[in-house]
Protein backbone atom coordinates (compact mmCIF):
# COMPACT_ATOMS: atom_id res chain seq x y z
CA UNK A 1 0.00 0.00 0.00
CA UNK A 2 1.27 3.53 -0.73
CA UNK A 3 1.85 6.34 1.74
CA UNK A 4 -1.06 8.32 0.26
CA UNK A 5 -3.59 10.01 2.49
CA UNK A 6 -7.15 11.12 1.85
CA UNK A 7 -5.69 14.37 0.50
CA UNK A 8 -3.23 12.80 -1.92
CA UNK A 9 -4.78 9.50 -3.01
CA UNK A 10 -5.49 9.59 -6.73
CA UNK A 11 -8.99 9.09 -8.04
CA UNK A 12 -9.09 5.78 -9.89
CA UNK A 13 -11.71 4.21 -12.12
CA UNK A 14 -12.89 0.65 -12.60
CA UNK A 15 -15.33 -0.89 -15.03
CA UNK A 16 -18.39 -2.28 -13.23
CA UNK A 17 -20.56 -4.17 -15.69
CA UNK A 18 -19.92 -1.60 -18.38
CA UNK A 19 -20.09 1.48 -16.14
CA UNK A 20 -17.09 3.42 -14.85
CA UNK A 21 -17.00 3.79 -11.06
CA UNK A 22 -14.72 6.35 -9.35
CA UNK A 23 -12.90 5.43 -6.15
CA UNK A 24 -9.86 6.11 -3.99
CA UNK A 25 -7.94 3.72 -1.76
CA UNK A 26 -5.11 4.25 0.67
CA UNK A 27 -3.93 3.35 4.15
CA UNK A 28 -2.04 0.63 5.96
CA UNK A 29 -2.00 -2.89 4.54
CA UNK A 30 -4.78 -5.03 5.98
CA UNK A 31 -6.27 -8.30 4.86
CA UNK A 32 -9.80 -6.93 4.88
CA UNK A 33 -10.44 -3.33 3.76
CA UNK A 34 -12.85 -0.92 5.40
CA UNK A 35 -15.26 0.43 2.78
CA UNK A 36 -17.14 3.69 3.36
CA UNK A 37 -20.68 4.16 2.00
CA UNK A 38 -21.58 7.82 1.65
CA UNK A 39 -24.53 9.94 2.75
CA UNK A 40 -27.11 11.93 0.78
CA UNK A 41 -25.48 14.40 -1.68
CA UNK A 42 -21.97 13.19 -0.80
CA UNK A 43 -19.10 12.38 -3.16
CA UNK A 44 -15.50 11.29 -2.58
CA UNK A 45 -14.61 14.76 -1.29
CA UNK A 46 -17.25 14.79 1.45
CA UNK A 47 -15.58 12.36 3.82
CA UNK A 48 -13.82 14.07 6.72
CA UNK A 49 -10.05 13.66 6.22
CA UNK A 50 -9.67 13.41 10.00
CA UNK A 51 -11.82 10.28 9.96
CA UNK A 52 -10.35 8.70 6.85
CA UNK A 53 -6.73 9.29 7.81
CA UNK A 54 -7.39 8.21 11.39
CA UNK A 55 -8.74 4.89 10.15
CA UNK A 56 -6.10 4.59 7.40
CA UNK A 57 -3.32 4.64 9.98
CA UNK A 58 -4.20 1.00 10.64
CA UNK A 59 -6.58 -0.04 7.91
CA UNK A 60 -6.84 -0.28 4.13
CA UNK A 61 -9.54 2.30 3.30
CA UNK A 62 -11.73 2.41 0.19
CA UNK A 63 -14.17 5.20 -0.66
CA UNK A 64 -16.15 5.20 -3.89
CA UNK A 65 -18.90 6.98 -5.79
CA UNK A 66 -21.84 4.69 -6.38
CA UNK A 67 -23.59 4.64 -9.74
CA UNK A 68 -24.34 8.11 -11.09
CA UNK A 69 -22.68 9.89 -8.16
CA UNK A 70 -19.80 12.32 -8.68
CA UNK A 71 -17.45 11.09 -11.40
CA UNK A 72 -19.01 7.63 -11.62
CA UNK A 73 -20.99 6.92 -14.76
CA UNK A 74 -24.56 5.80 -15.17
CA UNK A 75 -27.78 7.04 -13.61
CA UNK A 76 -28.30 7.07 -9.86
CA UNK A 77 -31.02 4.55 -8.94
CA UNK A 78 -33.93 5.66 -6.78
CA UNK A 79 -34.05 2.65 -4.47
CA UNK A 80 -31.80 1.42 -1.67
CA UNK A 81 -31.96 -2.11 -3.04
CA UNK A 82 -30.53 -1.03 -6.40
CA UNK A 83 -27.83 1.02 -4.67
CA UNK A 84 -26.84 -2.03 -2.66
CA UNK A 85 -26.62 -4.15 -5.80
CA UNK A 86 -24.39 -1.53 -7.40
CA UNK A 87 -22.18 -1.39 -4.33
CA UNK A 88 -21.83 -5.17 -4.35
CA UNK A 89 -21.00 -5.09 -8.07
CA UNK A 90 -18.24 -2.56 -7.38
CA UNK A 91 -16.75 -4.71 -4.62
CA UNK A 92 -16.93 -7.76 -6.88
CA UNK A 93 -15.21 -5.85 -9.69
CA UNK A 94 -12.43 -5.00 -7.23
CA UNK A 95 -12.03 -8.70 -6.54
CA UNK A 96 -12.81 -8.33 -2.85
CA UNK A 97 -14.02 -11.47 -1.12
CA UNK A 98 -14.79 -9.88 2.24
CA UNK A 99 -14.96 -6.32 3.58
CA UNK A 100 -15.89 -4.30 6.62
CA UNK A 101 -18.48 -1.60 5.96
CA UNK A 102 -19.06 1.83 7.45
CA UNK A 103 -22.41 3.14 6.23
CA UNK A 104 -23.30 6.72 7.06
CA UNK A 105 -26.94 7.85 6.80
CA UNK A 106 -28.09 6.73 3.33
CA UNK A 107 -24.94 4.59 3.26
CA UNK A 108 -26.19 2.88 6.40
CA UNK A 109 -29.36 1.82 4.60
CA UNK A 110 -27.23 0.41 1.79
CA UNK A 111 -24.95 -1.33 4.30
CA UNK A 112 -27.89 -3.04 5.98
CA UNK A 113 -29.18 -4.27 2.64
CA UNK A 114 -25.74 -5.53 1.66
CA UNK A 115 -25.25 -7.31 4.98
CA UNK A 116 -28.49 -9.25 4.45
CA UNK A 117 -28.24 -9.98 0.72
CA UNK A 118 -24.47 -10.70 0.68
CA UNK A 119 -23.67 -11.92 4.21
CA UNK A 120 -20.47 -13.68 3.16
CA UNK A 121 -19.13 -10.44 1.69
CA UNK A 122 -19.57 -8.37 4.86
CA UNK A 123 -17.51 -9.28 7.92
CA UNK A 124 -18.17 -6.33 10.23
CA UNK A 125 -20.60 -3.47 10.11
CA UNK A 126 -20.68 0.10 11.45
CA UNK A 127 -24.02 1.88 11.08
CA UNK A 128 -23.63 5.62 11.66
CA UNK A 129 -26.39 8.21 11.71
CA UNK A 130 -28.81 5.78 10.13
CA UNK A 131 -31.89 3.70 10.87
CA UNK A 132 -34.01 0.71 9.93
CA UNK A 133 -36.44 0.61 7.04
CA UNK A 134 -39.69 2.27 8.08
CA UNK A 135 -37.86 4.19 10.80
CA UNK A 136 -39.27 7.25 12.52
CA UNK A 137 -38.95 10.52 10.59
CA UNK A 138 -36.74 9.13 7.84
CA UNK A 139 -39.25 9.84 5.09
CA UNK A 140 -39.20 13.56 6.02
CA UNK A 141 -35.74 13.94 4.49
CA UNK A 142 -36.84 16.21 1.64
CA UNK A 143 -38.40 18.74 4.00
CA UNK A 144 -35.41 18.62 6.37
CA UNK A 145 -32.94 19.13 3.52
CA UNK A 146 -34.94 21.97 1.97
CA UNK A 147 -35.25 23.73 5.33
CA UNK A 148 -31.50 23.48 5.96
CA UNK A 149 -30.71 24.86 2.51
CA UNK A 150 -33.07 27.80 2.99
CA UNK A 151 -31.76 28.60 6.45
CA UNK A 152 -28.18 28.19 5.27
CA UNK A 153 -28.74 30.70 2.49
CA UNK A 154 -30.40 33.15 4.87
CA UNK A 155 -27.64 32.81 7.49
CA UNK A 156 -24.74 32.60 5.04
CA UNK A 157 -23.85 29.10 6.23
CA UNK A 158 -23.26 25.78 4.55
CA UNK A 159 -26.29 23.49 5.05
CA UNK A 160 -24.01 20.94 6.71
CA UNK A 161 -23.45 23.42 9.52
CA UNK A 162 -27.14 23.06 10.34
CA UNK A 163 -27.61 19.38 9.53
CA UNK A 164 -24.46 17.96 11.09
CA UNK A 165 -23.89 20.40 13.96
CA UNK A 166 -26.03 21.92 16.69
CA UNK A 167 -26.51 25.70 17.12
CA UNK A 168 -24.11 25.96 20.07
CA UNK A 169 -20.98 28.05 19.53
CA UNK A 170 -18.67 25.10 20.20
CA UNK A 171 -20.52 22.87 17.73
CA UNK A 172 -20.62 25.55 15.06
CA UNK A 173 -16.90 26.11 15.55
CA UNK A 174 -16.34 22.37 15.10
CA UNK A 175 -18.51 22.55 11.99
CA UNK A 176 -16.37 25.27 10.49
CA UNK A 177 -13.24 23.23 11.20
CA UNK A 178 -14.88 20.26 9.50
CA UNK A 179 -15.72 22.31 6.39
CA UNK A 180 -12.16 23.65 6.31
CA UNK A 181 -10.83 20.09 6.31
CA UNK A 182 -13.16 19.16 3.45
CA UNK A 183 -11.76 22.06 1.41
CA UNK A 184 -8.12 21.10 2.00
CA UNK A 185 -7.86 18.90 -1.09
CA UNK A 186 -7.06 21.14 -4.06
CA UNK A 187 -6.38 18.76 -6.96
CA UNK A 188 -8.10 15.81 -8.60
CA UNK A 189 -11.42 16.87 -7.09
CA UNK A 190 -14.64 14.95 -7.49
CA UNK A 191 -17.68 16.31 -9.30
CA UNK A 192 -20.48 17.53 -6.99
CA UNK A 193 -23.61 15.41 -6.92
CA UNK A 194 -26.04 16.49 -9.63
CA UNK A 195 -29.62 17.56 -8.98
CA UNK A 196 -30.77 14.34 -10.67
CA UNK A 197 -28.64 12.28 -8.29
CA UNK A 198 -29.90 14.14 -5.23
CA UNK A 199 -33.52 13.73 -6.33
CA UNK A 200 -33.03 9.99 -6.85
CA UNK A 201 -31.36 9.65 -3.43
CA UNK A 202 -34.12 11.62 -1.71
CA UNK A 203 -36.71 9.34 -3.30
CA UNK A 204 -34.79 6.24 -2.17
CA UNK A 205 -34.56 7.55 1.39
CA UNK A 206 -38.21 8.60 1.44
CA UNK A 207 -39.38 5.15 0.33
CA UNK A 208 -37.01 3.45 2.81
CA UNK A 209 -38.58 5.48 5.61
CA UNK A 210 -42.20 4.65 4.79
CA UNK A 211 -43.95 2.33 7.26
CA UNK A 212 -44.76 0.01 4.36
CA UNK A 213 -41.00 -0.52 3.86
CA UNK A 214 -40.43 -1.80 7.39
CA UNK A 215 -39.87 -5.33 6.10
CA UNK A 216 -37.34 -4.20 3.48
CA UNK A 217 -34.54 -5.28 5.81
CA UNK A 218 -35.15 -6.89 9.17
CA UNK A 219 -32.26 -5.78 11.43
CA UNK A 220 -32.68 -9.06 13.24
CA UNK A 221 -31.65 -10.83 10.03
CA UNK A 222 -28.24 -9.13 10.04
CA UNK A 223 -25.79 -11.88 10.95
CA UNK A 224 -22.84 -9.55 11.59
CA UNK A 225 -22.90 -7.88 15.03
CA UNK A 226 -23.07 -4.19 14.06
CA UNK A 227 -21.77 -1.18 15.93
CA UNK A 228 -24.46 1.52 15.89
CA UNK A 229 -23.25 5.11 16.31
CA UNK A 230 -25.15 8.39 16.29
CA UNK A 231 -25.22 11.90 17.64
CA UNK A 232 -27.45 12.67 20.58
CA UNK A 233 -29.90 14.75 18.50
CA UNK A 234 -29.96 13.68 14.87
CA UNK A 235 -32.18 15.95 12.79
CA UNK A 236 -32.04 13.93 9.56
CA UNK A 237 -32.37 10.38 10.86
CA UNK A 238 -33.78 10.80 14.38
CA UNK A 239 -31.61 9.19 17.02
CA UNK A 240 -34.52 6.99 18.07
CA UNK A 241 -33.77 4.99 14.93
CA UNK A 242 -30.34 4.04 16.24
CA UNK A 243 -32.02 2.76 19.39
CA UNK A 244 -34.46 0.84 17.20
CA UNK A 245 -31.57 -0.75 15.32
CA UNK A 246 -29.97 -1.67 18.62
CA UNK A 247 -33.15 -3.23 19.94
CA UNK A 248 -33.92 -5.17 16.76
CA UNK A 249 -30.47 -6.48 15.96
CA UNK A 250 -29.82 -9.90 17.46
CA UNK A 251 -26.18 -9.11 18.08
CA UNK A 252 -25.31 -5.46 18.42
CA UNK A 253 -22.80 -3.25 20.18
CA UNK A 254 -24.45 0.15 20.09
CA UNK A 255 -22.74 3.34 21.09
CA UNK A 256 -24.66 6.57 21.62
CA UNK A 257 -22.26 9.38 22.43
CA UNK A 258 -23.34 12.74 23.73
CA UNK A 259 -20.59 15.37 23.89
CA UNK A 260 -18.06 12.76 24.94
CA UNK A 261 -15.08 13.98 26.96
CA UNK A 262 -11.80 12.01 27.01
CA UNK A 263 -11.95 11.51 30.80
CA UNK A 264 -15.33 9.81 30.48
CA UNK A 265 -14.38 7.90 27.34
CA UNK A 266 -12.30 5.12 28.83
CA UNK A 267 -15.08 2.56 29.23
CA UNK A 268 -16.48 3.12 25.75
CA UNK A 269 -12.94 3.25 24.38
CA UNK A 270 -12.25 -0.22 25.79
CA UNK A 271 -15.39 -1.67 24.24
CA UNK A 272 -14.98 -0.09 20.82
CA UNK A 273 -11.30 -1.00 20.61
CA UNK A 274 -12.33 -4.61 21.18
CA UNK A 275 -14.77 -4.28 18.30
CA UNK A 276 -11.85 -3.46 16.01
CA UNK A 277 -12.67 0.26 15.79
CA UNK A 278 -11.18 3.45 17.13
CA UNK A 279 -13.23 5.60 19.47
CA UNK A 280 -14.89 8.58 17.83
CA UNK A 281 -15.65 11.82 19.58
CA UNK A 282 -18.89 13.57 18.73
CA UNK A 283 -19.22 17.21 19.75
CA UNK A 284 -22.87 18.29 19.93
CA UNK A 285 -23.52 16.12 16.91
CA UNK A 286 -26.99 16.18 15.35
CA UNK A 287 -26.21 13.75 12.54
CA UNK A 288 -23.79 10.91 12.33
CA UNK A 289 -20.04 11.00 11.83
CA UNK A 290 -18.59 13.66 9.53
CA UNK A 291 -17.07 15.41 12.54
CA UNK A 292 -15.56 12.33 14.20
CA UNK A 293 -12.18 12.86 15.80
CA UNK A 294 -9.89 10.12 17.02
CA UNK A 295 -9.33 10.73 20.71
CA UNK A 296 -6.43 9.45 22.76
CA UNK A 297 -8.09 8.60 26.05
CA UNK A 298 -5.97 8.83 29.22
CA UNK A 299 -6.03 5.60 31.20
CA UNK A 300 -6.41 7.38 34.52
CA UNK A 301 -10.04 6.25 34.51
CA UNK A 302 -9.29 2.66 35.49
CA UNK A 303 -12.51 2.53 37.51
CA UNK A 304 -14.51 3.21 34.33
CA UNK A 305 -12.58 0.51 32.51
CA UNK A 306 -13.33 -2.06 35.21
CA UNK A 307 -16.98 -1.03 35.17
CA UNK A 308 -17.11 -1.54 31.39
CA UNK A 309 -15.73 -5.04 31.82
CA UNK A 310 -18.38 -5.81 34.43
CA UNK A 311 -21.11 -4.60 32.07
CA UNK A 312 -19.70 -6.75 29.28
CA UNK A 313 -19.67 -9.83 31.48
CA UNK A 314 -23.19 -9.10 32.74
CA UNK A 315 -24.48 -8.91 29.18
CA UNK A 316 -22.90 -12.17 28.10
CA UNK A 317 -19.75 -10.77 26.49
CA UNK A 318 -16.17 -11.75 26.91
CA UNK A 319 -14.02 -8.70 27.76
CA UNK A 320 -10.98 -10.22 26.08
CA UNK A 321 -9.37 -8.99 22.83
CA UNK A 322 -11.94 -10.81 20.74
CA UNK A 323 -14.80 -10.08 23.14
CA UNK A 324 -16.97 -8.22 20.66
CA UNK A 325 -17.32 -11.36 18.58
CA UNK A 326 -18.99 -13.20 21.45
CA UNK A 327 -21.86 -10.87 22.22
CA UNK A 328 -24.89 -12.96 23.15
CA UNK A 329 -27.24 -10.04 23.78
CA UNK A 330 -27.24 -6.47 22.50
CA UNK A 331 -24.97 -4.11 24.43
CA UNK A 332 -25.82 -0.42 24.55
CA UNK A 333 -23.30 2.12 25.75
CA UNK A 334 -24.93 5.50 26.22
CA UNK A 335 -22.40 7.94 27.60
CA UNK A 336 -23.85 11.04 29.22
CA UNK A 337 -21.85 14.06 30.32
Amino acid sequence: MSTDTSQTAATQFIDVKGTSFAYREFGAPSAIPLVFLHHLTATLDDWDPAVLDGVAAKRHVIVFDNRGVGRSGGVTPDSVDAMARDAAAFLDAKGLKQVDLLGFSLGGFVAQRLAVTRPSLVRRLILAGTGPAGGEGISNVAAVLTDAMQKGTAQGKHPKSLLFFSPTSSSQRAGQEFLTRLAARKQDLDTPASNETIQAQVKAITVWGLPSSAKEVDPGAIQQPPLVVNGNHDVMVPTSNSIALFEKAQQCAALALSRLRPRRAVSAFSVVRRAGCALPRLDDAPHGTPQLRYTVCPHRGARDLRRAHRVLRRDGCSPGPQGARHVQRPVLFHVRV
